[in-house]
């Protein structure tokens, strides 16, 4: 096995290990029952909430979050789907990356990867108590999937290009 090959090997199992655990943490959380996930989810929408106390008043943060908790809440949640699916992508980019020199269809093979856990999650969730199956979480975790291949296109894409510039003249060398 020469270095190259070495190389690879080494990031396949260093990006399919990131890739596993986070499917594990996607299937831990999916498989909380709707009252601890809304629970969580509302921890972490009360922390924001608090936070931007800091930059206005408290009767102000109070009036905002008597009307507008449940829509901030389900922003949260959504926002939350979101983020865990573009970071699966990511994994998945990386991963297939080590097999796929296309970029293109490591691209297009990664978010259906995605879009198919997608599935599977909710279809898990639809045996937990309080939670159910929704199409609509299978869109945005599909469309977080697409955010995150994105980018990781462009960071690869950015580094390429860095690589190929190079110097322009003897005095930048």
């Amino acid at each position: 096995m020469n270095k190259i090959e070495r190389r690879r090997l080494f990031f396949c199992v260093i990006w399919g290990f990131c890739l596993l655990c986070w499917m594990s943490l996607i299937f831990y959380m999916s498989g909380q029952t709707g009252q601890s996930s809304g629970g969580l989810s509302k921890k972490i929408t009360k922390a924001l909430i608090q936070f931007f106390s800091y930059f206005s008043s408290n009767e102000q943060v109070q009036a905002w979050e008597n009307r507008w908790f449940s829509t901030f809440h389900f922003a949260v949640r959504k926002t939350a789907h979101l983020t865990e699916y573009a970071i699966l992508c990511i994994f998945c980019m990386g991963f297939f990356q080590t097999w796929l020199s296309c970029v293109r269809n490591n691209f297009w093979v990664s978010v259906l990867f995605c879009m198919f856990y997608a599935c599977t999650d909710e279809y898990h969730q639809w045996f937990i108590r309080g939670r159910s199956a929704q199409l609509s979480d299978v869109c945005i975790d599909t469309f977080g999937a697409l955010l995150g291949g994105a980018l990781f296109v462009g960071i690869v894409f950015l580094l390429n290009h860095k690589k190929r510039k190079g110097p322009k003249n003897e005095l930048e060398r």
